[in-house]
């Protein structure tokens, strides 16, 4: 019996060590969600200064770049890979003036508890999503 009560607390102490994982993997994602969202306001519309040859507006090269750099820390606490288990998107191509624009990062995190981590992420990891909607301004000017 004792070693039926000592299996049962391993295996409830790996459950809540996996979930706890999860949750801060949930946590840092949807941070990073908001920060991508607010560099992704200032860096779509900000002068073609500093390396960002992108013309101004267009949601690509240089400036997505900077947006997923300006994250990347933050994802590597979570993940050793940030740039192959996660992606970030945007709705648009290029900044249309007095739009919404959506920013969506997706990432893929490793269940890496034994034991709990298959049972509870039986795909081979745990997918979150965070999603933001901004209005970047100044991409009308000339």
């Amino acid at each position: 019996m004792p070693l039926l009560l000592g299996t049962f607390g391993v295996g409830m102490f790996l459950h809540n060590a996996q979930l706890n994982s999860s949750y801060v993997g949930w946590d840092v994602v949807a941070d990073a969600g908001w920060v991508a969202a607010d560099t992704a306001n200032k860096v779509l519309c900000a002068s073609p200064t500093g390396g960002l040859s992108t013309p101004l507006g267009q949601v690509s090269g240089a400036r997505a770049e900077a947006v997923f750099n300006a994250i990347r820390p933050r994802l590597k606490l979570v993940t050793s890979d940030p740039d192959r288990d996660c992606d970030l998107a945007f709705n648009s191509e290029f900044v249309q003036p007095g739009s919404t624009m959506s920013v969506v990062l997706e990432c893929l995190l490793p269940c890496s508890i034994p034991i709990a981590g298959p049972l509870m992420c039986p795909s081979g990891g745990l997918h979150v999503a965070a999603r933001h909607s901004i209005q970047p301004g100044g991409c009308d000017r000339k």
